[in-house]
């Protein structure tokens, strides 16, 4: 039996990993197929044994390797999908919170204070009321429905537009106070 040197150990496995692994395959293969064993040594399940482990050493990392890259592209796309996911319900969620109305009803003998987004303050009188949304203030209006009795604090500001509708009637201003009587069965303002 033939013993190799640590020089020739060492030559052949820098040889061996120079070599891809199909490469190494087709070497394994073809020095298999010219192999012929030595006189006594015909056993050909040995052969046919040695060359199986090899092939499964070659072709597991290959395997491997590919199973990672189908699983990481898999779980990128699988991370898109939820990204873009939480992103529509965020969106939508925030929408929805835009578009909830903020709706403040007295009673005949009651009275409240009203502070709005911009700062701007209502105090209504008995059987009042006053419905807004965040929408509603924005950078170029700031919007009120409005029916009964209040007085109207409003924030000075040049650039935004402070409206009041009331039964068709809109009352624009951009900063100031004053009392407000709008009720439909009274027929007037």
């Amino acid at each position: 039996m033939n013993k190799l040197t640590k020089s020739e150990l060492e030559e052949t496995r820098r040889q061996l990993e120079s070599l891809s692994d199909n490469q190494l395959g087709h070497e394994i293969y073809d020095d298999r197929h010219e192999f012929e064993p030595a006189p006594g040594q015909e056993d050909v399940h040995a052969e046919a044994e040695v060359y199986r482990r090899l092939s499964t050493m070659l072709i597991k990392p290959s395997i491997r390797r590919h199973r990672l890259m189908v699983c990481a592209a898999v779980a990128a796309v699988a991370l898109i999908v939820v990204l873009m996911a939480g992103s529509a319900y965020l969106y939508n969620r925030y929408n929805d919170i835009e578009s909830l109305s903020t709706n403040v009803f007295t009673a005949a003998t009651d009275r409240a204070t009203v502070n709005l987004p911009d700062g701007s303050t209502i105090e209504l009188n008995g059987n009042s009321s006053v419905s807004y949304t965040l929408s509603g203030f924005n950078s170029d209006t700031r919007r009120v429905e409005f029916n009964g009795e209040g007085y109207f604090d409003i924030v000075k500001d040049r650039t935004s537009e402070f409206i009041i509708e009331s039964y068709g009637l809109e009352v624009t201003v951009h900063g100031t106070s004053f009392n407000l009587s709008v009720r439909e069965e009274d027929g007037y303002a």
